[in-house]
């Protein structure tokens, strides 16, 4: 187990499969992404996952949502 799983707990069980995304590490989760410029993180992201990215903001989980009809 990943010092990551072991700090986010049980969140970070039950979401890691259901959602595509970058793999999290800790103690910043996915967050060091967009630091420098927020849009080229999430820009990049989509590229890669797809419209639906779930990242980690420290062991807050948050989804990227690059669709209309999902932000609906």
């Amino acid at each position: 187990m990943s010092v990551f799983a072991l700090l986010a707990g049980e969140k970070y069980e039950q979401l890691k499969d259901k959602f595509p995304g970058p793999d999290p590490s800790a103690p910043l989760g996915n967050a060091g992404a967009f630091l420098k410029n927020p849009w080229e993180g999430a820009v990049n992201y989509f590229t890669e996952y797809g419209d639906v990215v779930l990242v980690w903001m420290g062991t807050t989980p948050a989804l990227l949502l690059n669709d209309p009809e999902l932000v609906a």
